[in-house]
C-alpha cells in the first residue's frame, strides 16, 4: 500500500474523531472501498461481528470403501487417500498406500462412492489425493495412458467434481516431475496443489513455479504421529518442527491453506496448539493405519477443541476451500 493511501485513510479516521469531515472531491467512493479492504489490517470494526474461519477435519488414509463409509459416518468434512498407479491393472489407479496387491479399492469406485455421499447431503468438501508415484506411467506412452496422472486428473474431473467435491492433488518430494508440472499448470477452479514440506522453501518454490493464484497453493507439514517433532510453536528460524513450520506458513500468507498431520485420539493439546497458530485444518486418524477404530473419537475431540475457539467453525457442505 502506498504512503499516500495510508495518509488518506488517516485523514478520514481523524475526521471521524473530530466530527469535522474531510472532503476529497471525486474520491469518496474509492476511499470507502479502500478502507473496507484494509479494515482487517487497520483495526477491528467494533460494530461488526468477527469473521470466522472454516476448519477442515481430514480423514486419513481412506483407502477402501469401508474406510470412506466410516469417515462419513463419523462426520469428516474432507477425505484423504493414497493414490497408486498400477500399469498391470486395467483400472490404472488404485486408492492404496502400497499398491493394489496390498490393499485398497479402484479409484473409480472410490470416487463414485464419495460423490454419492456428497449428493446425499454429506459435507464432503474436498478429497486430498496423496499421489505416491505420479510419474510411473509416462504421459507420452500410449500403452500406459490408463495409469498416467492425466488419467487420474480426468477421473477426478469426471467423477468427483460434478458433484461439487473439490480436489487437492498432493505431492511429497515428487512435485518437480512431469506429473507435478501437468497438475500445477492445469488447475481448474475446483482444484488445488499441495506440497508437503517446510514453509520458507515451499514459499519460494511456489513463487518461482506457480500456480499464480495463492488460493491454490496448499502446504502441509507433520508426521504420522503428530507428537513427533512437534516443537513449542515458537522456535526461531527454519526449525524442522511441525507447529513452528505451520505457524510460519500461516503468518507468511503465502499459501491458500495450511494443514497439519496426523492427529490421533488424546492429542488434544497438540490440536489446540495448531488452532492457536491458525491452521486451516488437520489430517486425523490412526497414524499409519487405514481409517477406523479410534479415529472417530479423535474427530470428536477435535470438534470439542473447535468449540473453544470462537474464531473457527466446522466447515460444511457449502464451504469451498479454493
Amino acid at each position: 500500500m502506498h504512503i499516500s493511501s495510508y495518509f488518506a485513510s488517516g485523514l478520514y479516521a481523524a475526521s471521524l474523531v473530530l466530527c469535522n469531515p474531510v472532503a476529497i472531491p471525486g474520491q469518496h467512493a474509492e476511499k470507502v472501498s479502500r478502507d473496507n479492504a484494509l479494515s482487517n489490517r487497520a483495526g477491528p470494526d467494533l460494530g461488526a461481528a468477527p469473521v470466522k474461519k472454516p476448519f477442515y477435519a481430514i480423514a486419513h488414509r481412506c483407502n477402501d470403501m469401508g474406510a470412506v463409509q466410516r469417515a462419513v459416518n463419523d462426520g469428516a468434512n474432507a477425505i484423504e487417500m493414497d493414490l497408486f498407479a498400477e500399469p498391470e491393472s486395467p483400472d490404472g489407479w488404485w486408492a492404496s498406500h502400497d499398491g493394489p496387491s496390498k490393499n485398497g479399492n479402484k479409484a473409480t469406485d472410490m470416487f463414485n462412492a464419495i460423490a454419492g455421499h456428497r449428493k446425499a447431503g454429506k459435507p464432503i468438501t474436498f478429497v486430498w489425493l496423496d499421489i505416491k508415484n505420479p510419474d510411473l506411467c509416462p504421459l507420452n506412452d500410449q500403452a500406459k495412458k490408463h495409469c498416467s496422472i492425466l488419467r487420474l486428473r480426468d477421473l477426478a474431473r469426471q467423477l468427483l467434481e460434478p458433484s461439487g467435491v473439490r480436489v487437492l492433488f498432493g505431492f511429497y518430494q515428487n512435485e518437480n516431475g512431469p506429473g507435478g508440472n501437468l497438475i500445477r499448470t492445469g488447475l481448474n477452479s475446483l482444484e488445488a496443489m499441495n506440497i508437503d514440506g517446510r514453509s520458507a522453501p515451499l514459499r519460494d518454490w511456489f513463487n518461482a513455479n506457480g500456480p499464480a493464484d495463492v488460493k491454490k497453493r496448499v502446504i502441509s507439514y507433520g508426521d504420522v504421529d503428530l507428537s513427533n517433532g512437534f516443537g513449542t510453536c515458537t522456535e526461531p528460524g527454519d526449525a524442522h518442527l511441525t507447529c513452528t513450520q505451520l505457524r510460519q506458513a500461516t503468518e507468511s500468507r503465502a499459501f491458500g491453506k495450511v494443514f497439519g498431520w496426523t492427529a490421533a485420539v488424546n492429542q488434544v493439546q497438540l490440536v489446540e496448539s495448531l488452532l492457536n497458530v491458525n491452521v486451516d485444518g488437520v489430517i486425523y486418524g490412526l497414524g499409519g493405519a487405514v481409517y477406523g477404530g479410534s479415529a472417530g473419537q479423535a474427530l470428536s475431540q477435535i470438534r470439542s477443541s473447535l468449540a473453544k475457539h470462537g474464531e473457527y467453525y466446522y466447515a460444511g457442505k457449502n464451504d469451498y476451500p479454493w
